[in-house]
């Protein structure tokens, strides 16, 4: 019986200690962040934004009008200079998990549909 209760305190102590980590990461990098700039140490680098689109399903097909409907996801992938961290200063954390609306995006527009 007293197996459990020390099984109980040693899990809670890891979970609080990775929440905590993951706290102090984000306190860290947000505290000067500012997503309304381009996220690069020099004006004139290029952010390279990689996008994946990704089919979800098959929505419809008209042979007549000739034209498909599709659901589909697209997924943007970039380097951002400023959410970086020493996992060693911060208990081994090597991610975090924010909101989007936290962090600079890419404007990326759909101008035309095949």
């Amino acid at each position: 019986m007293w197996l459990c209760p020390i099984l109980f305190h040693f899990f809670a102590f890891t979970i609080e200690k990775g929440e905590t980590s993951e706290r102090n990461v984000v306190t860290h990098i947000f505290q000067s962040y500012d997503k309304r700039t381009r996220p690069v140490h020099e004006d004139n680098q290029v952010i390279l934004v990689k996008i994946g689109l990704n089919l979800i399903s098959l929505l419809d097909v008209n042979e007549q009008q000739e034209y498909i409907k599709l659901a589909v996801t697209l997924d943007y992938i970039w380097h951002d200079d400023f959410l970086t961290w020493d996992p060693a200063e911060f208990n081994g954390t090597t991610s975090i998990t924010v909101p989007a609306d936290m962090v600079w995006r890419p404007d990326v527009t759909v101008v035309s549909t095949v």
